[in-house]
């Protein structure tokens, strides 16, 4: 809690004075190790706010499609990759630019969202993302078990 108190309202300081402040190099360099400093105290605060939530069985219960995201890790980072590079990259639709960032967001939360549901399907069904598997194939150096 006290991350949050001093650390949100630091971090919206630090954040201003990169966006606008001087750019001569030193200036630049203390303003990177102040956002540093500030990020890190964040992240804990961040941690500390999951452990509280992994302490609670209800908490858990929530979490459990976000854990499913976890260990399909690999997968969901390159469909996330791939479907948004095709979108906005020229070889796909070409969108960069062309897109207001509140619809880029939104973009992001319904791919998110689309991850949340699809992830604990698959895992019910197969023992890893297809990418994990191919990951962990060639890790062993053998094929693994796929499917459940």
């Amino acid at each position: 809690l006290i991350g949050l108190i001093v650390g949100l309202p630091m971090q919206a300081v630090v954040t201003n004075f990169l966006a606008f402040g001087d750019s001569r190099a030193i200036t630049v360099a203390a303003k990177m190790d102040a956002m540093w400093f500030v990020s890190s105290g964040l992240c804990l605060a961040y941690l500390s706010g999951l452990a509280l939530i992994c302490m609670n069985p209800i908490g858990l219960r929530l979490l459990r499609p976000v854990a499913a995201v976890g260990r399909m890790a690999l997968t969901n980072y390159l469909t996330h990759s791939i479907v948004f590079t095709t979108i906005f990259y020229s070889y796909g639709l070409g969108l960069f630019g062309g897109v207001r960032h509140s619809t880029t967001l939104a973009m992001v939360f319904g791919m998110f969202a689309i991850q949340l549901i699809v992830s604990p399907i698959w895992l019910r069904r197969f023992r890893f993302g297809p990418f994990e598997w191919v990951w962990r194939s060639l890790t062993y150096w053998r094929v693994q078990p796929f499917v459940r």
